[in-house]
């Protein structure tokens, strides 16, 4: 079982015990900094309640800060989940592809 924290599941204060022998915490993590203080409510939930935790949203930042992010996650041993791998014209996504023919004409189009 997958539970998410409070406010777009980036608070853990919900979890005061362990509801399932088989459970997982998930957290979204974006735009802060990255470095330990930022992700020690997680890891403080994950050996209070002796749980394993999970990165399963972030991204939509620079370059620099995921490297940063990213690396963190891994020397703290917390799974994560790129988001969005996948975005039009960027530099900052795993896939990047071209704006298609006649996108912004659908773009005006949609909104009548």
């Amino acid at each position: 079982m997958t539970a998410e924290g409070l406010h777009w599941a980036t608070n853990f204060s919900c979890f005061t015990e362990v509801i399932d022998d088989n459970i997982l915490l998930h957290f979204h993590k974006y735009w802060s900094n990255p470095d330990k203080e930022s992700i020690k409510a997680y890891v403080d939930k994950r050996e209070g309640l002796g749980v394993p935790i999970f990165m399963g949203e972030g991204g939509e930042n620079s370059l620099a800060w995921y490297f940063e992010a990213f690396r963190l996650y891994e020397q703290h041993d917390i799974p994560t989940n790129f988001w969005s791998y996948k975005k039009m014209e960027t530099k900052n996504s795993v896939i990047s592809f071209d704006k298609p023919d006649k996108w912004d004409e659908f773009l005006v189009g949609s909104l009548n």
